[in-house]
């Protein structure tokens, strides 16, 4: 099993919990559910009087949101009834069929690219793998969202993973140099490799490197 937690960075906001789309609740529907699932979250970006935050997420331990809270300096609220959204950006070479593990201690929703695709309102209390769900991840960006709800106390945990074959990376194909930003060196690196057909600066996947791939890693500035 391919594990997302091992630690694994996420995007995540705490939100007084509703049964409807906290999201949109806490920003008078300037940023939803949906939006975030197709689009992803940001660092710093606002959500009402909330703001993303990055946390590494431990995989294998019971009690891990609590645990990614405490180290970002945030108490667990101390009465429940909390939501936690966490986001997860990540980039497949080609659209895959694969599968997603997931578990959750407490209440939780899962999304993949703007598509609810689980519900579970279960309490299991220990750190592994519920569910196991068939999947489709597109080439290119893919996002999962996960919202799970805090309805009793510390073992407030999720856990996610993907089928062991499942090839993917959190670094974006058009970060060529894979440096954490996206600027002119990207596009010199794709340049140099004009009319070959290597897969690293092959950014669109369909064969060659040319003018097409580097209008890809521009409109990324």
């Amino acid at each position: 099993m391919t594990a997302l937690g091992e630690p694994g960075i996420w995007e995540g906001v705490l939100l007084n919990h509703s049964r409807k789309d906290a999201l949109a609740e806490a920003s008078n529907n300037m940023v939803t559910e949906i939006e975030i699932s197709t689009n992803g979250a940001t660092e710093g970006e606002s959500v009402g009087n909330n703001v993303w935050r990055v946390g590494e997420l431990d995989g294998d331990a019971i009690g891990n949101i609590n645990t990614m809270l405490r180290d970002n300096g945030i108490n667990p609220p101390n009465i429940p009834d909390y939501i936690i959204y966490l986001c997860y950006t990540f980039y497949s070479t080609s659209e895959q069929n694969t599968k997603l593990f997931i578990g959750s201690d407490f209440e939780a929703k899962t999304w993949l690219n703007g598509t609810l695709i689980h519900k579970n309102a279960g309490y299991y209390g220990h750190p592994d793998y519920q569910t196991f769900l068939p999947i489709t991840l597109k080439q290119g960006k893919n996002v999962l969202l996960i919202a799970v709800a805090n309805n009793e106390g510390d073992q407030w945990g999720v856990y996610v993973g993907f089928a062991p074959d499942t090839e993917y990376t959190t670094i974006p194909p058009y970060d060529v140099n894979q440096d954490g930003q996206i600027n002119i060196l990207d596009l010199v690196l794709v340049a140099d490799e004009f009319g070959k057909d290597t897969t690293q600066t092959d950014i669109n996947g369909d064969g060659v490197v040319n003018i097409l791939d580097l209008v890809i890693i521009a409109n990324e500035f």
